[in-house]
């Protein structure tokens, strides 16, 4: 329920449309996933629902409106040659 996450999991669907092939979307993927985790999106819904059991989770971006297309272009941006999945 990260709003962060939303958005991007909307970004990446309408994206998904002009993917020619399916290491192409395992590596927007991979990009995507990485890049979330980084931010701590993952770790803060872990921490709410399975440490702290409070179901209280403090987003990096609390709603919706706060996501800028900013935010959402950087959890898509490549990484480095090197540590790209098949080379990309």
């Amino acid at each position: 329920r990260s709003p962060l996450a939303l958005k991007a999991t909307l970004e990446a669907l309408r994206r998904a449309r002009a993917y020619t092939s399916l290491e192409q979307a395992l590596t927007v993927e991979y990009r995507l996933c990485t890049h979330l985790y980084e931010a701590g999106e993952f770790i803060e819904g872990v921490r709410a629902l399975i440490v702290d059991k409070d179901r209280a989770p403090k987003w990096s971006r609390p709603t919706l409106a706060a996501v800028t297309p900013a935010d959402i272009e950087a959890l898509f941006a490549p990484f480095p040659a090197t540590e790209e999945p098949f080379g990309a």
